[in-house]
């Protein structure tokens, strides 16, 4: 029997609050829900789960804010392993190099710190 792999990555608006809260045990964690569109214009609604250090960043999201969410689907939750503000709600779409980093030549660079991106 081969291995799983359960990875998804989304990236949407945040269409319902962020609602903080603890477990039983006393870990935070961040609930809130995004709106995802196709390339088509079709909408899904995904709900989010951060909990951890993750709930701390994911504690800053305001309704509104576009977000890139990577995490695993679990029971139709993502449970996210990392969050990202991509653009805060109202403020200005970010040019792809101020999303992704440019160097001096142009070019994208890599947001992970590695060499420049070839292309």
């Amino acid at each position: 029997m081969g291995g799983y792999i359960n990875i998804v990555a989304l990236m949407g608006d945040v269409s319902e609050a962020p609602d903080e809260a603890f477990t039983k045990n006393g870990k935070r964690y961040v609930k809130f829900e995004i709106t995802t569109k196709d390339d088509r214009g079709y909408e899904s609604k995904a709900r989010v789960a951060v909990f951890g250090k993750g709930a701390e960043s994911a504690g800053e999201i305001r309704l509104g804010d576009k977000v890139a969410v990577q995490g695993a689907m679990s029971y139709g939750e993502c449970k996210a392993f990392h969050v990202g503000v991509v653009q805060r709600s109202g403020a200005p779409a970010p040019s792809q190099g101020q999303m992704f980093g440019q160097g001096n030549d142009g070019r994208a660079t890599d947001p992970f710190g590695g060499d420049d991106i070839p292309f």
